[in-house]
């Protein structure tokens, strides 16, 4: 019995904190002791709401029913109350949120945190009564609202201006305040994120470009700019995700297309043939023919991983020209002193074999049949003497083969090649883009400008 009785009590306490608030023990006689349960080394030490310590016997114990305190569950509320208020700061939804309020009240009324979180629902009620929206971390009315936005549309413009001219310092403050107006200002995000890449924070960067990503969709310039950093972190596979998505949305945009050829030549031998780079491959190959087209009537040709002006495309011609007609000349003295070692080889191999008949026509038989071995003659002689001179020859004329590759080579050297640089660039502050939102309000500032500008010539 009392062997069962361990076993219940190894499944059911081991369950419980090591010190918690109890209600009741049960122990294996029937009776029972209420308090504050805590372990100890035999079993368990029930304190009484008076003090009174009593030692329990793990063996002696059949069950702990634990329940939480009024003031436990009062604390409880407080943690879920001060949850709520975190949880609706980054709500924009004020009908959202006083529905969360009025669930918490209704759950926890007539408690410390219930009366609390009315008051705190009062407040969102005038701010919904009062038509407040959230702009920048704050709430504020529909009119107030759209100041902030032309505002942060104004600064994102001069934050793009000093960024273009690198006073990258006196960029930041401005980027700080444009986002503090209008954290969704798309334009105000992609120039922070160039600002944070050339400042070399990297994965804040990216997080600035994701976030314009999340706004304005299929934004060719944002997505090359998500590549560039994937293929700075050692990603390729990322990188030319967003790279299919940037000539998709942004098809023939040689800034793109520059930096897919140079990511298409640094991709790592294992990685040539993935799904995705030969994907990438083909749409770059498409695109870029149809753009080398329309730029060769601008007279610029592509050069690796860039374009090149009519000027430095002749100059490669004519070097081209150059080198091709050496080795032209080349080619012509190496077949020369090739037929030559040819010919001197089939004379070595002729005489090499009239000196053997030679050699066997000088042994004889006597008349006693004796083997007799006869003085060559002079002929024989003259032969070897000539072969000695084809193999001086010869070794002059292999020595002048290998001069002809050796210059060969080095002409090939001179071959202009299609330079990659291994660079991937990120696309710059013009191409900061608006938002739907944004571009309307920024036609309305153009309007409401021109209408003034107007007014003002018109006037006596």
């Amino acid at each position: 019995m009392k062997r069962a009785q361990s076993l219940i009590l190894a499944v059911v306490v081991p369950l419980l904190p090591i010190a918690a608030m109890a209600d009741i023990v049960h122990l294996n006689d029937g009776t029972s002791v209420q308090g504050t349960v805590r372990k100890s080394d035999l079993g368990w030490v029930v304190t009484s709401p008076d003090g009174k310590e009593t030692e329990v016997d793990a063996r002696t114990v059949l069950s702990i029913e634990a329940k939480k305190s009024a003031a436990s569950d009062a604390g409880t509320a407080m943690s879920r109350l001060e949850s709520l208020r975190r949880s609706v700061e980054n709500v924009d939804d004020l009908k959202q949120i006083v529905s969360r309020y009025r669930n918490f009240v209704d759950l926890n009324a007539k408690t410390p945190a219930g009366e609390l979180a009315a008051k705190d629902l009062q407040v969102w009620l005038d701010r919904q009564n009062q038509g407040l929206v959230k702009a920048g971390g704050k709430w504020v009315t529909l009119e107030r609202r759209e100041e902030l936005k032309q505002k942060s549309i104004l600064l994102a413009d001069q934050a793009r201006q000093l960024i273009k001219q690198d006073r990258l310092r006196e960029a930041e403050p401005v980027l700080r305040e444009a986002l503090a107006d209008d954290p969704a200002n798309s334009a105000a995000l992609y120039l922070h994120g160039i600002l944070l890449y050339r400042q070399d924070q990297i994965m804040p960067a990216r997080k600035s470009f994701e976030a314009v990503a999340a706004v304005v969709k299929d934004h060719g310039a944002t997505l090359n700019n998500l590549a560039v950093i994937y293929w700075k972190q050692n990603q390729p596979g990322m990188a030319l995700n967003e790279y299919d998505r940037a000539m998709v949305s942004t098809p023939m945009n040689r800034d793109i297309l520059d930096n897919v050829a140079e990511a298409i030549n640094a991709l790592p031998d294992s990685f040539k043939t993935n799904p995705t780079a030969n994907r990438v491959r083909q749409r770059f190959t498409e695109q870029d023919t149809r753009l080398q087209r329309e730029l060769a009537t601008k007279g610029l040709y592509r050069w690796g991983g860039t374009y090149i002006d009519q000027n430095q495309m002749d100059q490669i011609k004519a070097v081209e020209k150059e080198n091709k007609e050496t080795l032209s000349k080349l080619a012509t003295d190496f077949d020369t002193a090739q037929s030559k070692l040819n010919s001197i080889d089939d004379q070595i191999r002729k005489d090499q074999r009239t000196m053997a008949d030679l050699q066997a026509t000088s042994v004889v038989t006597d008349q006693q049949g004796n083997i007799v071995q006869l003085p060559y003659p002079p002929s024989y002689w003259e032969t070897s003497r000539d072969i000695d001179s084809l193999n001086i020859q010869r070794k002059d004329v292999v020595a002048r083969l290998d001069q002809l590759r050796a210059a060969a080579k080095t002409v090939q050297q001179k071959f202009p090649v299609a330079k990659f640089t291994g660079a991937l660039h990120l696309i710059g502050a013009d191409a900061a883009p608006l938002n739907l939102a944004q571009q309307r309000v920024a036609t309305t500032m153009a309007a409401t400008t021109q209408a003034t500008s107007t007014t003002q010539l018109s006037a006596p």
